[in-house]
């Protein structure tokens, strides 16, 4: 509700009512008056919105609010779901009653030391630095104590890649389309759903929507070749649920135990460790805001991986970066 008026010395007034008050702004013409309203509206929610982030308690309080505000505008409704999943299930259930203030490395340490799955415990580590970032960004902390805090060593030593046996194997048993699809992920370490957010194919590089983001979106480069076997086989939306599920029974069957479709992100990473690959470079191909994610997460360690034969077995189709 508003009301316009012009007063005695010429000069307009809007008064509007918001939020249980009144407030006025002021010009010499209507046009300007009109961009004046929506500027101080603009502030007057911001300082509102500030307001409510600093009223915030416990890690209960502000988890919620960071994943209604922070991330469901921004993810789909899946995500929202597995995130809220996490953060109930885990986060709140055990830390959420504890002041922000009073948080600290000895108690998120002693919260993880708990979990013997490390992928569970990678992944709620992922959504409570997410939390506490955020809190550190806008002021409700000083610093993030999960920086302080040691993962599990098996999140580091896990063997999460395809070996070069693995793939060899995978390369000459996988039959059409499915085969395709599959190389397309081990030669360019998209997320699953990745392989429908592709949003520019150039002649040797591609632009991706990165999955579980703000809208961000990285740069992968790739062969030419790539490019072309992109071209030809994402000519329509992948179900990349039907994917994962024809991709996972095809490795039980021929015994390739505890792997998956994101296995292949996994050896992507490896693959371009031992193409010796700069680790900025991989670190944006791969997507990563931290480093130490490419490095000690999705790198592994794998003797059975030569450059030379990973370069023939995948027929030159891998970006090589010239240094």
């Amino acid at each position: 509700m508003s009301s316009i008026r012009k007063r005695t010395n010429g000069i307009y007034e809007c008064r509007f009512y918001y939020n249980k008050k009144y407030y006025s702004v002021y010009s010499e013409n209507l046009k300007e008056l009109s961009k004046k309203k929506i500027q101080k509206l603009k502030e007057i929610k911001e300082t509102i919105n500030n307001n409510i982030i600093y009223n915030f308690d416990n890690l209960n309080q502000w988890s919620i609010y960071w994943l209604e505000n922070f991330k469901k505008p921004f993810v789909k409704e899946k995500t929202y779901n597995e995130i809220l999943s996490y953060l109930k299930n885990h986060i709140i259930k055990h830390l959420g009653n504890i002041k922000l203030k009073n948080i600290n490395s000895q108690i998120l340490q002693e919260f993880f030391n708990q979990y013997s799955k490390s992928r569970t415990k990678e992944i709620i580590f992922l959504y409570l630095n997410a939390v506490l970032q955020k809190a550190q960004d806008i002021g409700l902390i000083k610093i993030n104590p999960l920086k302080a805090v040691v993962k599990d060593k098996k999140i580091k030593t896990n063997k999460l890649s395809f070996t070069f046996n693995e793939q060899k194997l995978i390369l000459e048993k996988l039959k059409e389309p499915l085969k395709n699809i599959i190389l397309i992920y081990l030669l360019t370490g998209l997320r699953k759903n990745e392989i429908n957010q592709i949003i520019e194919i150039n002649e040797n590089y591609i632009k991706v929507v990165k999955e579980k983001s703000d809208n961000e979106i990285k740069t992968i480069s790739l062969t030419t070749k790539t490019i072309e076997l992109i071209k030809e086989t994402i000519n329509k939306k992948i179900n990349t649920d039907y994917i994962s599920k024809q991709f996972t029974m095809f490795l039980k069957e021929n015994n390739i135990l505890n792997k998956s479709l994101h296995t292949t992100r996994h050896t992507y990473a490896t693959n371009n460790y031992y193409l010796e690959t700069p680790i900025k470079h991989l670190q944006e191909f791969m997507g990563h805001k931290d480093i130490q994610t490419t490095l000690n997460i999705y790198t592994n360690l794998d003797n059975s991986i030569k450059k030379e034969e990973l370069i023939k077995l995948y027929n030159n189709n891998y970006y090589i970066v010239k240094i």
